[in-house]
């Protein structure tokens, strides 16, 4: 009797080590772990917040006025910037904002800023394509602004035919590829984007190629050369070659310099209004003679206001006044 209960007191103290052994490996491992973790993940700058695009995604193709879609934290000042147009809004309650842009023809880039009621901000590019001629290579209503669970489905189809339709519409969503020339043949090309990833293009005998550096001049495949730098347009297949319908030469997309100001009006007159922005600096504006926006006799001190324009040297050149509401 008494060598049963040494045997069941040691098989405790067994058992008690082996958990405590697992506790402490598992703190250690779950310790390591999010170290790794929070070694990887990347900080966000001082004084900003999140901010995600929803849709559209980088060189989608638009054949009309798109919808950006986004996330970021509620009841914010949301201001895009697209070419020569400004844009204003602000996310609702649950952070969510959509604004509908207009795009210039071809490759272009959009800026999407956002501010918070102490002038903090985050911000987004996105580069997308927009062309009217395209619209004739899309055989059905699914675009890029549409997504598959969004596409019409017949409750009646089968659930393969469901897939199969979920599938064609991914496949008829129209993108861009969007590169320097690395290599050509009679029926491939091969291009290298500005982040060093190799894309490859097929082309067709319906594939169209033109010139957008020559005032858009129809040309041929014989007239690419290698270093030209191209969008091309049209419907990726499963092994992420794109399918080219439409082929543009044009110039890599410049710096954006248009510059977007969160700041409290300071002073104001007919001719210059001075804020004073959230690091306390303040940044004097010489009023054109037009600009998008509020007119000055409608402004008064201690608002606040953002503004977009270009810095050039001293100046800011104005071109848009948002009234934070």
């Amino acid at each position: 009797m008494r060598k049963e209960v040494v045997l069941a007191i040691i098989a405790g103290i067994s058992i008690g080590l082996v958990v405590a052994f697992g506790s402490w490996k598992l703190t250690r491992a779950i310790k390591r772990d999010n170290v790794v973790v929070s070694k990887n993940e990347p900080a966000l700058p001082k004084n900003s917040f999140g901010l995600s695009i929803i849709k559209p995604e980088n060189y989608d193709v638009y054949t009309f006025s798109p919808k950006i879609e986004g996330l970021t934290s509620p009841n914010v000042s949301v201001v895009l910037v697209s070419g020569d147009n400004d844009y204003y809004s602000k996310s609702d309650l649950n952070g969510e904002f959509q604004m509908k842009i207009e795009l210039e023809e071809g490759l272009s880039q959009t800026k999407i800023i956002v501010f918070d009621e102490m002038g903090n901000s985050s911000q987004k590019l996105i580069n997308l394509v927009y062309s009217t001629e395209f619209s004739k290579y899309i055989s059905s209503p699914v675009s890029a602004d549409t997504s598959t669970e969004e596409a019409e489905i017949d409750n009646d189809k089968s659930i393969r035919e469901k897939v199969m339709e979920k599938v064609n519409n991914l496949n008829n969503k129209p993108i861009s590829y969007v590169g320097v020339i690395t290599d050509i043949t009679e029926e491939t090309i091969q291009i290298k984007a500005d982040n060093s990833s190799i894309f490859q293009i097929s082309t067709a005998d319906d594939t169209s190629y033109i010139n957008g550096l020559k005032k858009n001049v129809s040309i041929s495949l014989t007239d690419l050369a290698i270093g030209d730098f191209i969008v091309a347009m049209g419907f990726m297949n499963g092994n992420k070659v794109l399918n080219a319908k439409r082929i543009l030469i044009t110039s890599p997309l410049s710096e954006n310099k248009v510059e977007v100001l969160w700041g409290k009006i300071e002073s104001l007159s007919k001719t210059k209004i001075t804020i004073n922005k959230n690091n306390d600096e303040t940044q004097e504006i010489v009023l054109p003679k037009k600009w998008n926006g509020p007119d000055v006799k409608d402004l008064e001190e201690g608002q606040e206001i953002i503004v977009v324009g270009l810095q050039n040297e001293a100046k800011f050149d104005l071109r848009s006044i948002f009234v934070i509401e």
